[in-house]
């Protein structure tokens, strides 16, 4: 994971649960320096609260394709 973690410029979750695996390679992530994108779902479905917890702490909210599109724009190097 570390390897992986290094090469990225960013970290997109999409629909994570609140896991070991999940919660692990996120903090290496941003351990790294790197940002993190969330996209948000249904607040009472498990599969989700991970995403929604991520963007509670601050991650880059990801709500659509222009979003994501703004987000390229503004932080690629």
């Amino acid at each position: 994971w570390e390897l992986t973690a290094g090469l990225l410029d960013a970290f997109v979750v999409v629909e994570a649960r609140y896991e070991k695996e999940a919660y692990g390679i996120t903090m290496l992530v941003q351990e790294l320096g790197k940002d993190i994108l969330a996209m948000p779902g249904y607040v009472q479905h498990p599969n989700f609260y991970f995403s929604n917890y991520l963007i509670k702490e601050g991650a880059y909210v990801l709500l659509c394709k222009y979003h994501l599109d703004d987000y390229i724009n503004r932080y690629s190097y």
